[in-house]
């Protein structure tokens, strides 16, 4: 047999074996899908977590208890906002609620929050009080060393970009979002968790701002309009909740 034949013969059987595989391993996968159906259904039905790292945080029971129980929320409650989030000019925290938010939105904020019935007191969290640690455990801990029964936390996220214009002003567009969510100080649950987004744009109108300080306006107010509908959402929460 010449070489060449022999050649032919290697390169068509190869090739025969690589389509063969393919088709068998359709089928396989296609087979072998439906029995993981099948078998899977008939296993045995797991209501906890048998993770041992799991339970060394928090039992099965108590997990349980949690997911299968409800909670009250206080009248005449004391409640607590900490804003937080990351400077953008390092990864250290920073907190001052007026670098993100405009001084009227905070005022609105607070008043809208004092005026609901279930609301006693309302401040944002004194500094000296924010944990080097943000944990819910050491957040539960700060408000309760407040005597707050409740906790609003809320994050601001910002973006920003701007359009340079040859023959009209300069216009800043900031893309503003912000999270929230509400802990419930005494069992440490959270009940409510929101977000708002709000997208605005700014011209630089005057002579005495910056380009760069006329963006830094359009995002506070941003942040502000963003900070008053999670007040508009909690509100509805507190006036529903049991």
């Amino acid at each position: 047999m010449s070489p060449f034949r022999n050649a032919v013969q290697f390169i068509a059987a190869f090739l025969l074996i690589i389509a063969l595989s393919g088709c068998a391993t359709h089928s396989l996968s296609a087979i072998s899908m439906e029995g993981y159906d099948l078998d899977y259904r008939e296993r045995e039905v797991i209501n906890e977590s048998l993770f041992t790292a799991d339970q060394a945080l928090m039992s099965n029971e108590d997990i349980n208890r949690i997911l299968e129980g409800r909670i009250t929320l206080p009248n005449n409650s004391r409640l607590a906002i900490l804003p937080f989030g990351q400077s953008r000019y390092g990864s250290s925290w920073q907190y001052s609620v007026y670098e993100t938010v405009d001084q009227e939105s905070v005022d609105t904020v607070l008043s809208q929050l004092i005026a609901h019935d279930r609301v006693a007191y309302v401040s944002f969290l004194p500094s000296l009080m924010i944990p080097d640690t943000l944990s819910i455990a050491h957040l539960r801990e700060s408000a309760a060393r407040y005597q707050a029964n409740l906790l609003l936390v809320y994050r601001v996220s910002t973006r920003s970009y701007s359009s340079y214009r040859r023959f009209r002003s300069d216009e800043a567009h900031t893309y503003v979002y912000v999270e929230a969510m509400l802990l419930d100080v005494r069992t440490g649950v959270v009940p409510f968790a929101t977000s708002s987004t709000v997208d605005i744009a700014v011209q630089e109108t005057g002579e005495t701002l910056t380009f760069a300080e006329t963006r830094q306006q359009a995002e506070r107010a941003a942040a502000g309009r963003a900070l008053l509908k999670i007040v508009d959402d909690l509100q509805q929460f507190l006036s529903t909740a049991p």
